[in-house]
């Protein structure tokens, strides 16, 4: 009797073990669930960046495939700036390259800010498109600059100054005293000896403001005649009258 008893207590214990293992996987089944549960309360973004304002309220119903996101997440520690520049400006510019009036170590852009202050952080180009819009004449740059204080925003209204390269030996020429030929050559009359009009033929390789940079035709201290080109010839005598230059 004393072993029956013995045996019927050694089944109660393994019965009440294999009870406790069984709960015990159950209660790990529950706990890992529960993490599941739980990490899916979490939103990981897959890119860093700053997060403005939720576009969701509290306790709404979302799914992973709804149109309306939760929050827009924006990257600013570099920022990107398109700017458009005409296809006549990005020739010069190539063309600057080739010739070595811009020098390719320098390519830096500089910015100006909404208020007019000038940004501390120098810009590079990043891509441009490979044509030109047939619309606007125009063709698209991506530029980035580095934005480690976040005073760059998106949609914020900038001026961009893209390097033009240094030019020596050139004169600069008001864009009203600028004609062209029946051959389509760009001209200016000027005042020569005696008071006599000349006709010059200009190297045009650029404009500054509203003036051309002639490279050949003009010389330093010519007179262009700028009012009434319309009525003067070359080899007419004129009493020329000085203007004052404005600044650019």
């Amino acid at each position: 009797q004393r072993n029956v008893a013995s045996a019927q207590t050694y089944d109660d214990a393994v019965a009440a073990r294999d009870a406790a293992s069984a709960s015990l996987q159950v209660a790990e089944a529950d706990l890992q669930t529960a993490g599941i549960e739980l990490e899916r309360t979490t939103i990981t973004a897959p890119l860093d960046g700053v997060i403005g304002r939720s576009l969701t309220t509290q306790g709404a119903l979302v799914t992973s495939g709804q149109s309306e996101p939760l929050a827009v997440i924006r990257s600013i520690d570099a920022v990107l700036v398109d700017v458009t520049e005409s296809a006549a400006e990005i020739l010069a510019w190539r063309r600057g390259l080739m010739t070595g009036t811009l020098d390719e170590s320098d390519q830096d852009v500089t910015l100006t800010l909404a208020d007019g202050t000038e940004y501390e952080h120098n810009g590079s180009l990043r891509a441009a498109e490979p044509y030109v819009n047939e619309q606007t004449g125009v063709v698209t740059l991506r530029l980035e600059f580095p934005n480690p204080d976040r005073l760059l925003l998106p949609g914020m209204y900038v001026q961009v100054r893209m390097p033009q390269g240094v030019v020596e030996n050139v004169v600069l020429a008001p864009q009203e005293g600028v004609s062209y030929d029946h051959r389509g050559r760009p001209v200016a009359l000027v005042v020569g000896e005696g008071d006599v009009v000349e006709e010059r033929t200009l190297d045009i390789i650029g404009a500054r403001g509203n003036r051309w940079i002639v490279q050949s035709g003009l010389a330093d201290g010519d007179r262009i005649i700028v009012a009434g080109v319309q009525r003067i010839r070359a080899g007419a005598p004129v009493a020329p009258e000085e203007r004052a230059e404005s600044a650019d």
